[in-house]
């Protein structure tokens, strides 16, 4: 949508998607040469990905890039994708377009104004398990993948390919930084990227040629990783940029419990570069997570099919080792590029914390999921100011100047997986904004109201079980493993609609589809409602026994 900046007024607005199918949009446009460049979400629920421009003053598209092949029975798209998209087919087997492929370019979007070239992040493979989508294999392009193409046309210029087989919802979306660096003594222009997938790429931006990779987080070989322990996905990078694959990672098999998990060892949250210090500030997670075929996978429309059998939650419940419990964690890592070497870092115990900015003035800041905003000296990682906001802050700082006055401003509030500081807080957004002697205070937060009695329900363990399975299934990705809401969507343990029975089924079979909860009525049955009831239930009960 396209309004008027000095009156509001909505000047045009277009559909970006077929609302047919279960796209979404989530990214923020990116707009040069008189075009809009967005792409589209919803990789989970079997969608095509793509990217268009639109002309900024008229809202008209102008072209459009296809990510992945679709259905070749179509014929082709007619769009300036089609040249390469009879190419990428060759990579895929099956009949992935069924489940739409993947690939959505739901961020990493940036126009290069040296070189006149446009780059974009493409997403995972839809569904994860490449077993399903592409059964004969295949490196499936252009999934996890940095497209470059001209921006007046959409034609395509170079692509590298981060995950080959992508599997494990390793997205190439993370933010995209330009940059010159003096390698060997002359100077380059580069692109530098930290993917989910745990490795650090430095790219020539012109021709999009590997110049160098290493791992951001620990990565070994399988044989070298002690029993019971997250096997990493690959170990390292050969010559030509093609990862070095632990094979038992795949879950071919059976079940593998693989690092990173699809949170990634880096995810949408910005990194920074400072130009002063040559050194690019990253935040880093450590994570894991279980994967495992699905034996009949079925394609259920408009709800998630990754294909994962796993539940990839370590909460109460999970028989987890409680070492590998407390093994996932996060730090502000501070990492030099030409040497492909890490300089310092800040561990931290939260894994969804923010994003990074580095200043002209030698700092970097950075905002830590529970809720903790500090400056760091960018020569060495020393703490040198904080401020408690009261709430998780899992997005980037900003920092702009009014009247010759220099603000930092930053977003607080429960987000997915964060944590929220007050138990039972339902969260509320703050933009918070700091200055040099600001003297304001910032209002508490009011007390959270108690979770009512939930529904009396006695219920067998198998039913227990069967409910607690579902929710995990179905649930937990929105509302929490704790029904605790997370963060927009309602808390499930404080809804009235758990008191009954038909209230309950009617919200499960489409009653507030409007407002965008799925209609399971085709996969949950009456029974299986009842039992999802009475978990909730008991998450509610466990709930009002914590202080």
């Amino acid at each position: 949508m396209a309004i008027d900046a000095k009156t509001g007024a909505k000047v045009w607005d277009v559909p970006t998607f077929d609302k047919r199918h279960s796209y979404v949009s989530t990214g923020a446009p990116r707009v040069a040469k008189g075009l809009v460049f967005i792409g589209n979400g919803g990789g989970e629920y079997g969608v095509r990905g793509y990217i268009s421009a639109y002309d900024a003053a008229s809202g008209k598209l102008k072209w459009r890039f296809y990510t992945v092949p679709g259905d070749p029975r179509s014929g082709p798209d007619h769009a300036a994708s089609d040249p390469q998209m009879a190419i990428a087919a060759k990579t895929w087997t099956g009949e992935w377009w069924k489940y739409g492929g993947g690939g959505t370019v739901w961020d990493a979007i940036v126009y290069d104004p040296e070189l006149d070239q446009l780059y974009f992040g493409v997403g995972n493979g839809s569904p994860w398990d490449r077993k399903v989508r592409s059964p004969g294999g295949g490196d499936n392009l252009f999934l996890s993948s940095i497209v470059a193409v001209k921006p007046e046309t959409g034609e395509y210029l170079w692509h590298f390919q981060e995950t080959p087989g992508e599997t494990w919802d390793f997205t190439a979306t993370q933010p995209i930084v330009l940059a010159t660096l003096k390698l060997g003594g002359t100077p380059r222009k580069v692109i530098m990227h930290a993917p989910k997938d745990g490795f650090f790429y430095v790219l020539d931006r012109q021709s999009g040629k590997f110049i160098s990779g290493q791992a951001i987080i620990p990565m070994a070989k399988a044989a070298d990783t002690p029993k019971g322990m997250p096997i990493s996905w690959a170990y390292g990078l050969d010559p030509n940029s093609r990862p070095l694959e632990n094979p038992e990672a795949r879950y071919l098999n059976g079940p593998a419990l693989v690092t990173p998990s699809g949170l990634g060892a880096h995810n949408w949250q910005p990194m920074s570069y400072s130009p002063q210090t040559g050194l690019v500030y990253i935040p880093v997670r450590r994570t894991f997570g279980p994967y495992e075929s699905i034996a009949r996978f079925e394609y259920r429309e408009r709800l998630q099919n990754t294909g994962n059998a796993s539940t990839p939650s370590f909460g109460r419940g999970n028989a987890v080792a409680e070492p590998l419990r407390k093994a996932p964690r996060g730090e502000l890592l501070a990492w030099d590029p030409v040497t492909q070497k890490p300089v310092w870092s800040v561990p931290s115990q939260f894994v969804k914390n923010g994003g990074s900015l580095a200043t002209a003035g030698g700092l970097v800041f950075w905002p830590e999921a529970n809720g903790t905003f500090a400056a760091f000296d960018a020569r060495n990682g020393h703490k040198l100011w904080s401020s408690d906001a009261g709430m998780s802050m899992v997005g980037p700082p900003i920092t702009y100047r009014v009247n010759g006055v220099q603000y930092l401003a930053v977003m607080s509030g429960a987000a997915f997986g964060a944590p929220v500081r007050i138990a039972g807080l339902r969260p509320k957004s703050r933009v918070l904004v700091y200055r040099l002697g600001g003297k304001a205070v910032l209002p508490p937060y009011p007390k959270p109201d108690p979770i009512p009695a939930p529904p009396h329900m006695v219920v067998d363990a198998g039913t227990q079980a069967e409910g607690a399975a579902a929710y995990a299934e179905y649930c937990a990705a929105c509302h929490g493993g704790e029904a605790d809401g997370m963060s927009v969507v309602p808390d499930l343990r404080r809804s009235p609609v758990i008191q009954e029975p038909e209230a309950f089924r009617a919200v499960l079979t489409g009653s507030l589809a409007d407002r965008g909860m799925p209609d399971f009525a085709r996969w949950i049955s009456a029974e299986r409602t009842e039992a999802i009831r009475a978990h909730i239930a008991s998450l509610a009960a466990r709930g009002r026994e914590r202080p």
